[in-house]
């Protein structure tokens, strides 16, 4: 698990280099896969370090789609702020998408959730040390 944080650290922490080198540079970051196939990247041009503050659009694909009310969601993009140094993290925007071939936005939200504890040995958790790793 070390290794695979540290790879990842050593990737992201190159976004900014990246992102500035060419306008058609990879944008989206594969960040890690779930026991569950689900795809969480990371948008590289979104990342916003701001102290021990992180601010990233993480997007999760579903390999099987979910179903949330009563609609097939293949997708989710949601803002995510990483507070690194409290090891908590707050959902600020939220949308989701239904099938990839048409691109409808099912579902919207831009009310910050609650800031929530890091739960330890959990995929967030793994996400949080990724992407608090940007800019050090």
């Amino acid at each position: 698990m070390g290794n695979w944080i540290l790879g990842m650290a050593l990737a992201l922490a190159s976004f900014g280099a990246i992102a500035q080198e060419s306008a058609e540079t990879k944008r989206w970051y594969l960040l890690t896969e779930t026991a569950s196939d689900t795809k969480v990247y990371a948008d590289s041009k979104t990342v916003r370090r701001s102290g021990d503050m992180v601010t990233v659009w993480l997007k999760y694909v579903y390999k099987v789609p979910k179903i949330r009310g009563g609609q097939s969601v293949y997708s989710t993009l949601d803002m995510v702020k990483f507070d690194c140094t409290q090891s908590t993290s707050q959902q600020l925007s939220s949308s989701n998408y239904g099938d990839p071939a048409n691109g409808q936005v099912l579902q919207t939200h831009s009310t910050p959730g609650p800031v929530e504890p890091i739960v330890p040995g959990s995929v967030g958790e793994d996400l949080s040390d990724t992407i608090c790793q940007i800019g050090k």
